[in-house]
């Protein structure tokens, strides 16, 4: 089976609005011997916008059965510190625009903030777009440890992730699979 696999997955407004989401994805964890605490769904800020209970409705649901809810891309469309204090997520996904912006003061300002928020609210907070190292001791200096971007590694088409791993992962109809003994 499945130990400790993290599995984070982009969805859509509209997809985490899908029936679909219920009579498919989450039985397919199940199946897959998955458990739905290894589970991140990242939402773009914008999918709040629009039909907002709904949204926060099905939030709600996905979280009671211990699936992780990523806010996604925070800071680049229609943020709304309101919206942080309303909704139940467990991670803040700082959009790289910020990032491109440094070493702006307002810029470390706005970020700071953001952290801050974060903290108090008991909630990851995690930057994407991350490139150099000097962005990450900058980044440090605010209060972030959790980072993502180039720096690490460049995006990889599913077989070259595959072939760095073990003979015991396995890409089957849309899913990577690793098995862990």
């Amino acid at each position: 089976g499945f130990k400790h696999v993290k599995i984070s997955i982009n969805i859509t407004h509209k997809t985490l609005l899908e029936p679909l989401l219920n009579q498919y994805l989450l039985p397919k964890i199940k199946q897959l011997d998955l458990s739905f605490s290894d589970i991140y769904l990242e939402i773009n800020e914008n999918s709040f916008v629009n039909d907002q209970e709904e949204v926060i409705k099905q939030i709600e649901h996905l979280r009671k059965l211990g699936i992780h809810i990523v806010l996604d891309n925070f800071g680049s469309e229609y943020s709304s510190l309101s919206f942080l204090d309303s909704v139940n997520i467990d991670t803040i996904k700082v959009d790289q625009s910020f990032v491109k912006k440094l070493p702006r003061v307002s810029t470390e300002t706005i970020l700071q903030t953001i952290m801050t928020i974060g903290s108090i609210q008991n909630k990851r907070v995690i930057v994407e777009g991350v490139e150099r190292d000097e962005q990450i001791q900058l980044l440090e200096k605010l209060g972030y440890y959790l980072f993502q971007g180039y720096y690490y590694t460049k995006p990889k088409k599913i077989q070259d992730i595959i072939s760095e791993f073990t003979p015991n992962v396995f890409y089957h109809d849309g899913w990577l699979s690793i098995h862990m003994t």
